[in-house]
């Protein structure tokens, strides 16, 4: 099994494809899933769940079309 990478605020952004004030605003709201380095006010996202907001962000976008 390999670990799932952690990924910053930037990375998540440029992997979605939004800027990381949004990636930032949508990790407070919970609408994507975040989480806080002990000891510090840093926020880590998975890439699996990244990846997974990404096709659910995608699906919706083409529902609305």
């Amino acid at each position: 099994m390999t670990a799932d990478p952690w990924l910053t605020v930037g990375e998540a952004a440029a992997r979605l494809k939004v800027q990381p004030a949004t990636v930032r605003r949508w990790a407070m709201a919970g609408t994507i899933p975040a989480h806080r380095v002990v000891g510090s006010r840093l926020i880590r996202f998975r890439t699996s769940e990244i990846d997974e907001a990404l096709i659910m962000f995608e699906t919706d976008r083409a529902t609305d079309q």
